[in-house]
């Protein structure tokens, strides 16, 4: 009988440290290439603009390669690249995907330009899509970045924060043009925050506040050290554009609001569709759009679009604010750099005239005012600008600022010609005769 122990199961016989860590290594190499595959494959052909099950709103965070992936694929080497960035109006909310402005605009400007749609809901006028522009310059070096925004809205360089992760990534991976205004900016978001406050200060009777501040500001900076990491690990192992590779084209993992219930939410994003309603088929005073009781709650934000900007009294009968004016200055001469300012044009979205009608003939005066004065701004800081909206109807407005597809076409009739203009003055035509 032999009574040696049977040692065929243990450990020492079936693993090899070294066998372990080189299939591990040669794992993550494996989906690193993947991951750089995945960046550089434009992954949403087809897509129009970035609705709310493809966006960070429905848990879905497209990543810098991923956006210059599509920009790729829709605009050639030898075509003006125009980006349109912005908010949900230019993203077009109100308008279906056949009807969606850009498309006029391409139509509009024609072969020579290539118009790509990455606006996204609820961002600011220099985050975002801006990024991407700047990210492209070598590639395309005859570029028009188009947003819009409000009169005498600062402009910052990161935004809200569902979106600012884009510039973050871009930033750190050094894609972006040094710029000491930004770069100045920017440091009280990286820099760790400064020592507590001094105990008297907490004593008094806006402590609360106090401790609520300096809790923000350590909980802001920990996650951008955070941000920070994640980025710098992403770099190397190319791992988030990986990631919405598989959730775009095979199955998604995580729910949102904008998702069908289970098991419907685990469907890969690409096969959710752009489900926008059309204004247009909606009832003009229906509970959609301009029913009586929205009057209350719009006409306080159509006042405040120059409320604030402006005293009553001088020639014009309102004086803008001069504090207004320069905080307004300081924060656009900051967020795009010098070399991007002037291939940057600023569309300033007015209300509908459905609520400005409303305004009484000093309000409307102070309205127009801002509108002009914010352009003139705009201007003054290195930018093109212009307005849209004054002369418009009530139907080409689903909402208080939102355009019906009426709206849209002479929205891109309008921005059309001023970018051909910038294009002009820029002198692109004679670059691609040359």
């Amino acid at each position: 009988m032999n009574d040696a122990p049977d040692n065929s199961a243990s450990p020492g016989t079936w693993f090899r440290p070294g066998f372990f860590l080189g299939g591990l290594l040669a794992g993550i190499v494996a989906l690193a290439g993947a991951g750089q595959w995945a960046g550089r494959h434009n992954t949403h052909p087809g897509t129009e603009r970035f609705h709310p099950r493809i966006s960070p709103e429905g848990r879905y965070s497209p990543t810098v390669d991923e956006l210059c992936a599509i920009v790729r694929a829709r605009c050639r080497p030898d075509q003006i690249l125009v980006i349109v960035g912005g908010n949900s109006i230019f993203n077009g909310v109100g308008q279906p995907p056949e009807k969606l402005w850009t498309l006029e605009l391409q139509k509009q400007l024609g072969d020579g330009f290539g118009v790509v749609n990455l606006a996204l809901r609820g961002a600011g006028c220099t985050e975002g899509a801006t990024v991407i522009a700047e990210v492209l310059r070598n590639e395309y070096p005859r570029i028009i970045y188009v947003t819009n925004t409000s009169p005498f809205t600062p402009p910052e360089p990161l935004g809200v924060q569902a979106y600012e992760y884009i510039f973050w990534e871009a930033y750190y991976r050094g894609l972006l043009v040094d710029f000491a205004p930004r770069d100045e900016q920017l440091n009280k978001y990286v820099r760790p925050p400064e020592s507590p406050l001094p105990l008297v200060h907490y004593l008094q009777k806006d402590r609360a506040a106090l401790i609520e501040i300096e809790h923000f500001k350590v909980v802001a900076w920990l996650r951008r050290l955070g941000l920070r990491a994640e980025v710098g690990l992403d770099a190397a192992l190319k791992y988030r554009d990986l990631w919405n590779w598989m959730g775009y084209e095979h199955l998604f993992t995580v729910p949102s609001f904008y998702t069908p219930r289970w098991p419907g939410w685990m469907a890969a994003r690409g096969r959710l569709r752009d489900e926008e309603p059309d204004f247009e088929t909606m009832d003009f005073t229906s509970s959609e759009r301009f029913a009586p009781r929205k009057t209350p709650i719009e006409m306080p934000i159509v006042r405040g679009f120059s409320e604030r900007a402006y005293t009553e009294g001088g020639p014009e009968g309102w004086t803008l604010n001069a504090p207004v004016r320069n905080d307004f200055l300081a924060g656009a001469k900051r967020a795009v750099p010098d070399v991007f300012k002037s291939r940057t044009l600023v569309m300033l979205s007015r209300n509908s005239p459905f609520f400005f009608h409303m305004l009484s003939p000093a309000e409307a005066r102070r309205d127009d005012l801002a509108y002009r004065d914010g352009a003139a701004a705009w201007r003054e800081a290195g930018y093109a600008s212009a307005e849209y909206g004054r002369d418009f109807l009530d139907e080409d407005f689903g909402d208080r600022t939102h355009l019906t597809a009426s709206g849209g076409r002479k929205l891109a009739g309008i921005t059309a010609r001023e970018i051909t203009a910038l294009a002009e003055r820029l002198g692109y035509f004679k670059e691609a005769g040359k």
